[in-house]
């Protein structure tokens, strides 16, 4: 598992050196944007998954 960890870690540190944070945020805001209108469906998933 740490080994996923570390590659994925490694692919977003790449994606950042030739393409700027820019494209990991436009990458991640409808993620981001449907977290914060929906907090309580997030929270209610991941109680779920206790």
């Amino acid at each position: 598992m740490q080994s996923k960890i570390d590659l994925f870690m490694q692919s977003r540190l790449k994606t950042m050196e030739a393409e700027g944070m820019d494209r990991l945020v436009y990458q991640y805001a409808g993620l981001c944007k449907s977290v914060m209108n929906h907090p309580e469906k997030n929270l209610s998933y991941w109680l779920g998954k206790k």
